[in-house]
């Protein structure tokens, strides 16, 4: 039987203060955008501009709770990354494509949003993120 998440059930913004979320996205405008938002939340934020520079960082031993990615980026796109990490990690793929019927049958991808995202909805995808990981 499939679980089935509520925003109702799980609370507020304490919910996911304290987690590290690794964000990637080679736009330095819009990644800025989101640490902000998930800042604000208490959510850690660690940067990357590139899969292959978010792998890096993972392979260093950097503890994450999600990966936040884009999908078109120079190099390895969002796809290949959360190839890349086998479903270790909840995973958010962001994109401007359409890419919902791609997406769709890629396991590995926990999520899948469309920019662009207001800072409340982004916000609540990622508790949704972080519940796909958390038992509720």
């Amino acid at each position: 039987m499939d679980k089935v998440i509520s925003l109702k059930n799980l609370g507020g913004v304490n919910f996911m203060s304290g987690k590290v979320v690794l964000l990637v996205d080679d736009d330095n405008m819009i990644r800025a955008i989101f640490k902000e938002t998930l800042l604000r939340a208490g959510i850690d934020v660690i940067e990357a501009n590139s899969a292959d520079q978010a792998l890096e960082q993972l392979a260093e031993g950097t503890h994450i709770d999600a990966v936040i990615s884009d999908y078109r980026m120079p190099g390895m796109n969002g796809i290949e990354l959360a190839n890349s990490l086998q479903g270790q990690y909840p995973l958010m793929l962001i994109s401007a494509d359409n890419l919902q019927d791609v997406v769709g049958k890629i396991p590995v991808i926990t999520k899948y949003k469309r920019k662009p995202l207001a800072p409340e909805e982004f916000l609540d995808e990622v508790k949704m993120l972080f519940a796909c990981a958390d038992p509720v």
